[in-house]
């Protein structure tokens, strides 16, 4: 269980990296456009409003992302919650019981990693396919930066 979690968590705080090298990168990107707004000529008017839908389609990215890992973040800790109730249940009933055989002390572990794998990865994947998609929208910033 903590490896899977632990392996979520990993991925979630690379996320979050990502997430704020990209408003980063989205920062300059947008202090260069104000830049290119005091020059008054139209090839470079023009070069701005392109750029500035440009921005503003990241932007909207950004905070979409953001709010799914707020929502990850959430289902996590939730997650979490319930497999440490779970063992706190489990705990509990192996006190009650005296003596249990080794039959039982392994459906228990079964019926705990069983519940532990129902949930974990396809979280796991939700994560990485967010920190995938925040890569192709550095890319993308990259691609901006060397036009500009």
């Amino acid at each position: 269980m903590k490896g899977k979690t632990l392996k979520m968590k990993e991925k979630l705080d690379t996320l979050r990296e990502r997430i704020v090298f990209t408003e980063y990168q989205y920062q300059y990107f947008h202090n260069f456009q104000k830049d290119l707004n005091r020059d008054s000529n139209d090839e470079a008017s023009l070069q701005l409003l392109i750029h500035h839908k440009e921005s503003n389609k990241l932007k909207d990215q950004i905070n979409d992302l953001k709010t799914r890992v707020r929502k990850l973040e959430e289902i996590r800790d939730r997650y979490q919650r319930t497999n440490c109730e779970h063992e706190k249940e489990i705990e509990e009933l192996k006190s009650k019981t005296e003596n249990p055989t080794s039959m039982q002390i392994w459906n228990d572990k079964y019926e705990l990693s069983e519940a532990k794998q129902r949930e974990a990865p396809r979280k796991a994947y939700k994560a990485l396919f967010y920190t995938n998609y925040i890569r192709v929208l550095e890319n993308k910033l990259a691609c901006y930066n060397r036009i500009l």
